[in-house]
């Protein structure tokens, strides 16, 4: 669309369309608009020209503020700006939701993990200790267990040693705390 040829209701009719297409499945997985961020890029060239620069902006579109961050921009980059007319080349929208994590651990009852072995491991000099083995990939959210024990995945090995609690939260992390003595 040309700066001097706007067509404020077909770029409306175009924007509200990708929009709901953009919205469509955040709104199926349970978010409100409210929870949604969209952030909008024009990518806007001099009439003539082969590239298009990006510049972002905020709806309701002002034309004049567009035309004068675009200009901006290409200075920015190419080192000189015009008064010719521009064009939109294309439009760009993003659309972002923040994640809902919890961080640490979380307080939620698992079920008991149940051990794949158990063989003796040597955490002293003194003597070994019947340590049971884990599959990680089986513990469950909010479990908890007393060292020893080993836990282990395809990738690596957790050591849990006596006087430690190993701990599992939601999100699958893993926290090793020292028990209160």
């Amino acid at each position: 669309m040309l700066s001097t040829g706007w067509d404020a209701s077909r770029f409306a009719t175009l924007h509200d369309d990708m929009l709901a297409a953009l919205m469509a499945p955040l709104h199926s997985h349970g978010h409100g608009a409210d929870e949604i961020d969209v952030e909008r890029t024009a990518l806007v060239r001099y009439v003539g020209q082969s590239y298009a620069v990006e510049v972002p902006f905020t709806q309701p579109l002002d034309l004049e503020r567009l035309g004068f961050d675009f200009r901006k921009r290409h200075h920015d980059i190419y080192g000189y700006a015009t008064e010719e007319h521009w064009e939109m080349q294309s439009l760009r929208m993003r659309a972002l939701v923040a994640r809902r994590t919890t961080f640490g651990p979380l307080d939620v009852p698992g079920d008991s993990a149940v051990p794949t072995s158990v063989a003796p491991c040597w955490f002293e000099p003194a003597a070994p200790h019947q340590t049971p083995r884990y599959d990680r990939d089986r513990l469950p959210a909010g479990v908890r267990i007393a060292g020893p024990a080993i836990v282990e995945d395809a990738w690596s090995t957790i050591v849990v040693p006596p006087g430690y609690t190993l701990s599992s939260d939601a999100m699958g992390h893993l926290w090793i705390r020292e028990d209160a003595r």
